[in-house]
């Protein structure tokens, strides 16, 4: 709760503090259970969210944030898949060591190099501020 400036539980709070604590990025970005949770967003994502990559990205950002993503967000979270994607095929083995974290097995349907940068888009999605708070 304090890596997160959660409020004290005996005071009420109507409205959270906005919070971009360093403690906060790094269990968002590390945890094992956030890591699991943006892989198997990633895989819905590339299951459940349509055939184009715009589609897929849109659905993941509307599932996390509650909204469509603006034009320019939807381009960079594009870019961020698109290149993650590049570095993931030149180096398998980061793309499976990224894959092996977490208990639930990986869909054996999807190409681990697209679920690997699934996962990296993922990751940035759910350490968004409008996934962690919202308003």
């Amino acid at each position: 709760m304090i890596a997160f400036d959660a409020p004290e539980r005996n005071v009420c709070a109507a409205r959270r503090q906005s919070t971009s604590t360093p403690l906060q990025a790094l269990a968002l970005l590390n945890d094992t259970q956030i890591v699991e949770a943006a892989r198997l967003l990633g895989e819905r994502m590339l299951k459940e969210g349509g055939a184009a990559l715009d589609d897929q990205i849109g659905w993941a950002f509307r599932l996390v944030t509650s909204r469509h993503p603006a034009p320019r967000e939807l381009a960079l979270l594009k870019q961020l898949f698109q290149e993650q994607r590049e570095l993931f095929a030149t180096d398998q083995q980061s793309a499976a060591k990224l894959l092996a974290v977490g208990e639930e097995p990986n869909d054996p349907a999807l190409s681990p190099v697209d679920l690997a940068a699934g996962t990296v888009l993922a990751e940035a999605l759910l350490n968004h501020d409008e996934a962690v708070m919202r308003r």
